[in-house]
């Protein structure tokens, strides 16, 4: 890389990556998974970032919040049943419950998010949740409470390997299952 460009907040930064993806792929050409382009523009990139995207103020970003805590909400219910509403990572009781596990994955999740991550890991399975977000809450679950400090630190220090340690986890999880099934 011998140039890079940040954006401000963005409203909708889901659908601003889909866009820049689909203008690199039209402009580039594609070296490596389908988020990796060279030859690309990057005034054109710039240009669309700038004048394309719809920057978020701070009012926009509560309410696209507390829209991603409604939908993950919703989509907690229907995996685990009705509950209370989302708490932080610091409220959850650690000790293998489910629900734990389920805010810890939405947690690690949003923050590779965050970091640009994507992919078709982060990918909606076509249920509302990502292969990241199952893999993350099997992963959580099997986790003690020292291990899940442990991943929160490697997702902040090295995020490749933080996704590396879920997957196999969750790898795991499931070959257990299978078994005791």
């Amino acid at each position: 890389m011998t140039e890079s460009y940040v954006s401000g907040l963005l409203s909708d930064c889901k659908s601003a990556e889909k866009r820049l993806i689909d203008i690199c792929a039209r402009s580039g050409t594609l070296v490596h998974g389908n988020e990796w382009f060279c030859e690309v523009d990057l005034g054109l990139i710039k240009s669309e970032i700038d004048h394309g995207f719809d920057l978020a103020t701070e009012q926009t970003h509560v309410v696209s919040r507390e829209r991603q805590e409604v939908v993950a909400t919703k989509i907690l219910a229907a995996i685990s049943g009705p509950r209370e509403p989302l708490k932080s990572p610091e409220a959850v009781t650690h000790g293998n419950s489910w629900s734990s596990a389920l805010v810890h994955a939405a947690t690690i999740e949003r923050l590779l998010l965050d970091d640009l991550f994507g992919g078709e890991l982060f990918a909606d399975t076509g249920n509302g949740l990502s292969f990241f977000f199952i893999s993350a809450a099997l992963a959580f679950y099997k986790m003690s409470p020292a291990d899940t400090a442990g991943l929160y630190v490697d997702a902040m220090n090295s995020p490749e390997e933080c996704i590396n340690i879920i997957q196999a986890l969750a790898m795991q999880v499931s070959a257990e299952h299978k078994g005791a099934a």
